[in-house]
C-alpha cells in the first residue's frame, strides 16, 4: 500500500522556524531546487531507506550557514585562502567541506570520509533560518546522477514520502527557485597544502578557473590627492610583500592600489615623497599619476585604509557596506596628517611612520 504523501504546510519564516524548533522538516529553496531542513539536536536525520552512493559525489548534508562569516566560523577556518574564498563565493551554489579532527560533534554535518559539509545558499529566507540556531540541510539530488533537483517543495514533500518512514514536512513561503535552468552546486573541499588550497570534488554552477580567479587579496590606501600619503603607501606596501618582509599565504595573490577623494587624477606623486621613499630603500614607479576614488575600487577592494577620519568618512559615504572592511591606517585612531607644503624632514618622518603602520597592517591581514 502506498503511504499518504506529506503533508505540505505553506509557513512564514517566523512559523518555519517554530516548525525546526518541533523536530519537523522544512522544505526550503537552495540554488538549484529545494531541500530538507532540520535541526540535528531536535531531530533525527532524515536518512533515506534506500541511499545510493558515488566516490565523486560527497554525501548529502550540510550546514546550513547564514552568511559567509557564520561558515567560516561553522568550519573553523583561519586559513586566508580559505576565508578567502568563502566570503567570495558564499552565498552561491557552492558546497565546502575540511578534513574535521572531531569527532562526536552534533554541530558539524561530517561525511563517511571525515569531511564536515557546510553551506550557504542564495534564497535569503533560507539562510535566516541558520541565524538563531544549527540547522543541517538535506538536498537530495546530491545523492545520485540519476535523480534531479526537487523542483519544488512538493517534490521535495513527495520524496520525503518515499524516502523516509515518517515525516512531518512545512513548507517555507519563498519564491521556487528555477531547478531546470540551474546547474547543481559545486562541491569544494578546502585543504592545507600550501600551494593547493582547494580542490574540486564535483563540478556544478561555479568552474575550478572561476574559483582560482578568486584568490586574489586587494588592498586600497586612500588619502586626499592621491600624490603623497597614498602613494606612498601603496609603494611601501609593495615593497613589503615583494621583499618577502611579510608572511603571507603562498596561494593568495595580493594587490596593492591607492586612490584620492579629491583628485581628478592625472598628477604627478610629489618629489618630496619620491625623496622619502628613496631614503627608506622603496622605489616608485615615476610615471605614477594620482587615481581618482570610484565606487569600483571600493567595491573591489578586501580591506580600505583611510589616512584621516574625513577620508574614512568620504569612503563610508560613497559605498556604507565597506563598514567591515574599510578603517583608518592607524590601529590606534590617528590620523596620518598631510605633509605636503612642509620640510622634506615631515615627508621622511611621514614615510617612516606608514612604513610602520603598513608592516602591521599587512601581518594583520595577510598572516596564513
Amino acid at each position: 500500500m502506498d503511504k499518504p504523501a506529506a503533508e505540505l504546510r505553506p509557513v512564514d519564516l517566523e512559523r518555519a522556524r517554530c516548525a525546526l524548533d518541533e523536530g519537523s522538516l522544512v522544505a526550503a529553496p537552495l540554488d538549484a531546487g529545494f531541500g530538507l531542513l532540520w535541526r540535528p539536536d531536535v531531530a533525527s536525520p532524515p536518512l533515506p531507506l534506500e541511499q545510493e552512493t558515488s566516490a565523486a559525489i560527497p554525501q548529502n548534508t550540510a550546514r546550513l550557514a547564514a552568511d559567509a562569516e557564520d561558515l567560516s566560523l561553522a568550519l573553523q577556518l583561519t586559513r586566508l585562502a580559505h576565508r578567502l574564498l568563502v566570503r567570495r563565493l558564499c552565498p552561491g551554489p557552492v558546497c565546502f567541506a575540511r578534513r574535521w579532527p572531531a569527532t562526536g560533534d552534533e554541530e558539524a554535518a561530517v561525511d563517511a570520509q571525515g569531511r564536515a559539509w557546510a553551506r550557504s545558499p542564495s534564497p535569503p529566507a533560507s539562510r535566516r533560518l541558520a541565524e538563531s540556531c544549527t540547522v543541517f540541510v538535506h538536498e537530495p539530488a546530491w545523492t545520485s546522477k540519476k535523480h534531479p533537483p526537487l523542483a519544488d517543495a512538493e517534490a521535495a514533500a513527495a520524496w520525503a514520502t518515499q524516502q523516509l518512514n515518517e515525516v512531518d514536512v512545512v513548507q517555507l513561503d519563498e519564491p521556487t527557485p528555477r531547478a531546470s535552468a540551474a546547474a547543481p552546486p559545486t562541491h569544494i573541499e578546502l585543504l592545507d597544502e600550501p600551494e593547493t588550497p582547494f580542490c574540486v570534488l564535483a563540478q556544478g554552477a561555479v568552474d575550478e578557473r572561476y574559483i582560482r580567479s578568486q584568490l586574489v587579496w586587494r588592498i586600497l590606501f586612500v588619502c586626499t590627492g592621491n600624490t603623497c600619503r597614498s602613494p606612498m603607501a601603496e609603494a611601501i606596501a609593495t615593497h613589503l610583500l615583494t621583499a618577502g618582509t611579510v608572511p603571507c599565504d603562498p596561494a593568495v595573490q595580493v594587490e596593492v592600489h591607492s586612490a584620492g577623494v579629491a583628485t581628478l587624477g592625472g598628477a604627478p606623486v610629489s618629489p618630496e615623497a619620491v625623496e622619502a621613499l628613496r631614503k627608506q630603500g622603496v622605489a616608485i614607479d615615476p610615471h605614477k599619476r594620482s587615481t581618482a576614488l570610484t565606487r569600483s575600487l571600493l567595491a573591489e577592494a578586501d580591506r580600505v585604509y583611510a589616512m584621516t577620519p574625513s577620508h574614512l568618512e568620504a569612503v563610508l559615504a560613497m559605498d556604507p557596506t565597506l563598514a567591515d572592511r574599510a578603517t583608518l591606517l592607524d590601529p590606534a585612531g590617528k590620523a596620518v596628517p598631510d605633509p605636503v607644503g612642509g620640510p622634506q624632514s615631515l615627508y621622511d618622518s611621514t614615510a617612516a611612520r606608514l612604513a610602520s603602520l603598513i608592516a602591521q597592517r599587512l601581518q594583520e591581514d595577510l598572516s596564513p
